[in-house]
């Protein structure tokens, strides 16, 4: 057990280097144009799902500003900026998590790790024991680096279109609540 807590740490250690400067703060009306805009250049360019046209259709449809908009009315959503250029987005309803998205052109210098572990200290500031979600074929080994478990296979409909997704899930373990105060901050 002390050689994977310090296999992690390490890991930790070397992505927090990473990046210094990102802010995060919960969306607003006012960032959902930005948020859309993000998803659907991500849509055009994620190859490694091999989406149809049909789904990548689908997808783009389903996350409009204004669809995004109405669905911060059940569900919060924290967005990354690098010099106020929004860079990456969570969303979170009860305790599933409902898109992790990242700029394409800033894959790989650790934002979604950020953006997960930010979420992941918000939940525990909630007392929520676990959280599940619905990756897609490219996201699967990120979540598993980051000790989410796969469940199965799971199908979801989107406007009417089928995505099969790996439903997968991660039991949180408690942290002090000092510890999580200093991270998570509301804006």
């Amino acid at each position: 057990m002390n050689n994977r807590l310090n296999i992690q740490q390490s890991f930790l250690n070397k992505r927090e280097r990473h990046i210094i400067e990102m802010e995060i703060k919960k969306a607003t009306r006012s960032d959902v144009r930005r948020i859309s805009y993000l998803i659907q250049k991500n849509t055009e360019k994620v190859e490694e799902n091999n989406y149809s046209d049909e789904q990548k259709r689908a997808w783009k449809k389903s996350n409009t500003s204004k669809a995004i908009e109405k669905s911060l009315k059940h569900r919060i959503i924290f967005c990354g900026f690098i010099q106020n250029k929004l860079v990456g987005t969570i969303g979170l309803q009860k305790n599933e998590i409902v898109g992790l998205y990242v700029s394409y052109s800033k894959r790989g210098l650790g934002i979604g790790w950020k953006l997960l572990n930010y979420l992941e200290d918000y939940v525990r500031s909630r007392n929520m024991k676990y959280l599940i979600l619905n990756s897609t074929p490219s996201a699967i080994k990120f979540y598993k680096q980051n000790g989410y478990e796969v469940l199965g296979s799971n199908i979801i409909k989107i406007i009417g279109v089928n995505f099969e997704e790996t439903k997968m899930k991660k039991e949180l373990m408690c942290v002090s609540p000092k510890i999580i105060k200093n991270r998570v901050v509301e804006k």
